[in-house]
């Protein structure tokens, strides 16, 4: 009885679609940033590696939406962004196609400027005891 039940549920199994992976835009984005007078201009470059019907880029506030495009044949935006000469910032740019019926999107992010320093974590405190005794906690 017992193996009659493990070869149904084995058959059961099988019988079942594997999990796809998780489904993503057949895009390939890379950003470029270049030093200019007062921040940084960054390109956005998309180069699909499967035809499409369209495709939307955006970086910053800048949003163009292109017509068809084929395999390999890259399609690029810039924008400039203000940068402090003691400043930084993360840029974030994306290519959006569908596929299926479904908005796929391949981002990508880069950093222009001079990377901030993170306070350190380590925090000490010292504390007194009633008999005079100092200890350092570290925390």
């Amino acid at each position: 009885m017992l193996q009659r039940v493990l070869v149904a549920v084995a058959i059961f199994l099988v019988g079942l679609p594997a999990a796809d992976a998780k489904p993503t835009a057949p895009v390939t984005v890379e950003l470029h940033a270049r030093a200019i007078a007062g921040g940084y201009e960054v390109t956005l470059v998309a180069t699909p590696t499967a035809d499409v019907p369209a495709m939307e880029l955006e970086i910053g506030t800048t949003h163009v939406s292109t017509p068809s495009t084929k395999a390999g044949q890259p399609r690029s935006i810039t924008e400039r962004f203000a940068v402090g000469p003691a400043e930084g910032r993360d840029v974030v740019g994306s290519a959006t196609v569908m596929v299926g019926g479904h908005r796929r999107n391949a981002p990508a992010s880069i950093h222009v400027g001079v990377v901030s320093r993170l306070p350190d974590k380590r925090r000490e405190t010292i504390r007194t005891l009633p008999n005079g005794t100092r200890i350092t906690e570290v925390r």
